[in-house]
């Protein structure tokens, strides 16, 4: 049914097109009822048959539904953090020093590596790690500031290293969404926030222990590992 050569060939003359995928249990709306399909399930090349797309359709659907649900966020994943101001998060110079929220347009400092210590999907309310281009890890400091000065190797990561990613309006526990607004939390409970009454260069804190408009932020995945 599908091609018009074939078809020419063995009939030697030409073939009315019916936009219909192939389906025995469909009968040909131009009176003649023939079956717009031949069932079976057995691959060949033979005009005979089998025809059946709509039987491949049923078949195939929930694999490919399951393989589009596993793009998920895992280790490895690329991501930014945008403020409720509009401004990136960055580690300065890539790394070594503060992290500051003070550009509208993200460069390459912008973008965090996550870590973790499983490779499956991530969860909200997992523990986590964010490194910084130039592999220093986002810690929080006691003055309540957020640096990125530890070394990136596994066995540096402390406490003050550790993140969890609580998505806002919704319990903890599902999938990392690919664009989710969430509020980044230290392992002492405090939230990362920008203040609105800093000037450039904006720093980014760790100070309040609950999420309020200041702690509001966007992540968005830029690149699975």
């Amino acid at each position: 049914m599908a091609y018009y050569s074939s078809c020419q060939e063995q009939f030697d003359a030409g073939c009315t097109s019916l936009s219909y995928f192939s389906n025995p249990a469909v009968l040909a709306p131009d009176g003649s009822r023939d079956p717009l399909g031949v069932p079976g399930s057995d691959r060949t090349s033979s005009l005979d048959g089998p025809a059946d797309v709509a039987r491949l359709h049923n078949v195939y659907s929930p694999v490919i539904a399951g393989v589009r649900k596993s793009r998920c966020v895992r280790r490895g994943a690329r991501v930014r953090l945008q403020t409720w101001l509009g401004t990136w998060i960055r580690a300065e110079h890539g790394g070594g020093g503060r992290v500051l929220a003070d550009r509208l347009q993200p460069l390459g400092q912008e973008t965090f590596t996550l870590d973790a210590d499983h490779p499956q999907c991530l969860a909200f309310g997992e523990q986590i790690r964010l490194i910084a281009s130039s592999q220093y890890y986002l810690s929080t400091e006691s003055d309540g500031l957020v640096h990125a000065r530890v070394s990136s190797r596994r066995d540096a990561a402390g406490p003050r290293e550790h993140f969890t990613l609580h998505q806002l309006g919704r319990e903890d526990g599902g999938a990392i969404a690919f664009q989710a607004d969430v509020g980044v939390r230290a392992a002492d409970g405090r939230y990362l926030q920008t203040r609105y009454h800093e000037r450039h260069p904006r720093a980014v804190w760790a100070s309040e222990d609950f999420i309020g408009p200041w702690e509001h932020l966007v992540l968005r995945v830029v690149e699975l590992d």
